[in-house]
């Protein structure tokens, strides 16, 4: 992860937190409105690199701090497919939910209590290697974090692009990543991004170019 965030021109580093876990909270068991407001600010109350305001859902992040949380997993979507991760960037605070149980399901079929259409299917990582499906998973919720890609309304954070590097490698915020990336780039986890029309159209120059992540600054 340093190593990927450091072609960017960013120094990665662990931050204390005295919290490293916090209550279990079953959001799907939630209303749509309850699960909407459990993900946006749930995590604020346990953010230590923060700055407090009037309640406990009320917290700034302090600069150049990135939350980044283990989940367990997110509903299936109709074809059955699902999220390893989502990052929620707005007010002033961010959050990436990396869903960890669902990534070291990958090699096991669907059973109850998924849907009847999905059990006996398995997910695209099935014969990946789960340990580096998971890095990727955090490097690239965690670009997420510097509004790449943007207009952010229309393309939520991604692309269509290949590696820079044009040896058959996918940008690792192609939408369509882990269906679309050679077998080889998940299991050595290769992350890379694109790099067009001399930068214009790159996330690397999305990130150097701003001081630190959004909303902080």
């Amino acid at each position: 992860l340093r190593d990927y965030f450091a072609t960017m021109f960013v120094d990665m580093r662990d931050a204390p937190q005295d919290v490293a876990e916090f209550p279990y909270v079953d959001i799907p068991a939630l209303s749509p409105p309850e699960q909407m407001l459990a993900t946006r600010t749930m995590h604020n109350r346990w953010f230590q690199n923060s700055a407090r305001g009037a309640t406990n859902d009320d917290a700034s992040a302090q600069p150049n701090h990135m939350h980044l949380i283990g989940a367990t997993a997110v509903p299936l979507n109709p074809d059955c497919g699902t999220d390893f991760g989502q990052t929620i960037v707005s007010s002033t605070s961010n959050v990436s939910w990396i869903f960890v149980r669902r990534i070291e399901a990958s090699s096991f079929p669907f059973g109850q209590p998924e849907p009847v259409q999905c059990r006996g299917r398995f997910l695209i990582t099935r014969n990946r290697n789960l340990v580096m499906v998971n890095g990727l998973a955090v490097a690239h919720e965690l670009t997420h974090q510097w509004g790449v890609n943007p207009p952010m309304a229309t393309t939520s954070g991604h692309c269509h692009e290949q590696s820079y590097q044009m040896n058959g490698d996918v940008c690792l915020m192609n939408r369509a990543y882990l269906a679309s990336a050679p077998p080889d780039q998940i299991d050595f986890g290769r992350a890379t991004l694109h790099y067009l029309n001399h930068g214009l159209n790159s996330e690397f120059t999305s990130v150097r170019s701003q001081t630190e992540p959004i909303p902080q600054q």
